[in-house]
């Protein structure tokens, strides 16, 4: 029994949102870039979509770990964004 739970499970989940922010400070770039730093160091991948959107991915083996590891790199990009006077929203994908 436990040998085919094991060899059924997934070796890692990967779960992926999308994060929209924008500054219209001078110093727009650098804001995001901080956001953006904050959220990597929560633990999740990001990678560059569009002017303003980037993809935030978790991996991980624990689907329950993924969700709550996106949602704390989110959470702390939009806070980061948002105390610099900026905008910033998460879409879960």
């Amino acid at each position: 029994g436990d040998i085919i739970k094991q060899r059924l499970k997934p070796s890692f989940v990967e779960i992926r949102g999308e994060l929209l922010m924008q500054s219209y400070a001078p110093d727009g770039v650098e804001r995001v870039k901080k956001a953006l730093k904050e959220a990597v160091n929560s633990g999740v991948s990001t990678k560059y979509v569009a002017a303003g959107r980037y993809s935030l991915t978790a991996h991980t083996s624990d689907f329950k770990k993924a969700e709550e590891l996106l949602r704390k790199s989110s959470e702390a990009a939009v806070k980061v964004m948002h105390e610099q006077g900026g905008e910033a929203e998460f879409v879960r994908k």
